[in-house]
């Protein structure tokens, strides 16, 4: 392509140089012109080109690069709304599991209570009895020496039972 540019402007050249008795200065003034601004062309529009295609790559790039971090922000943000859900179903196991343990706390605790409370109750009926049967002794024991304090058992029977009636009672 270049080549045929710069045959076309060679052409011109030769054309335009031959006289045809008009002076204007026009024409060979335009083709020099066209034969300067093909040289520049020719010279230039290789760096030119370069430059634009570097850029149009870099900028390629610079998309890809910034295509690259959406897509890993987009992943992280899954990431971390999938770690928040995790999170939320780690709690809600966690309160499930408290609550049973605190319920089968409740009910160990209750038990003992209930077996504490048992105990205490069967331990008062014990004292009970041991205190009845305390006072029983001090009752036979108190009528005992009163009986063996009267020298005449025979004649006061009458007064004797009433007594151990009155002490029983």
């Amino acid at each position: 392509m270049k080549h045929l540019v710069l045959f076309v402007l060679a052409g011109l050249t030769f054309l335009s140089a031959s006289e045809h008795g008009v002076e204007t200065d026009i024409i060979p003034r335009t083709v020099n012109f066209l034969i300067f601004a093909g040289l520049i062309y020719y010279l230039i529009a290789g760096g030119i080109k370069r430059f634009f295609s570097d850029r149009k790559e870099s900028i390629a790039a610079e998309l890809d690069k910034v295509e690259e971090k959406i897509k890993a922000s987009k992943k992280a943000k899954e990431d971390a709304l999938q770690k928040i859900e995790d999170a939320k179903r780690t709690a809600l196991e966690i309160k499930e599991t408290t609550q049973k343990e605190i319920d089968l706390m409740v009910k160990k605790i209750e038990g003992s209570l209930d077996r504490e409370i048992e105990q205490l109750d069967k331990q008062k009926d014990e004292i009970i009895k041991v205190s009845e049967n305390k006072m029983v002794r001090e009752v036979v024991t108190e009528s005992l020496d009163e009986v063996l304090d009267i020298a005449d058992v025979a004649q006061n029977k009458e007064e004797l039972i009433k007594s151990l009636m009155r002490k029983v009672a």
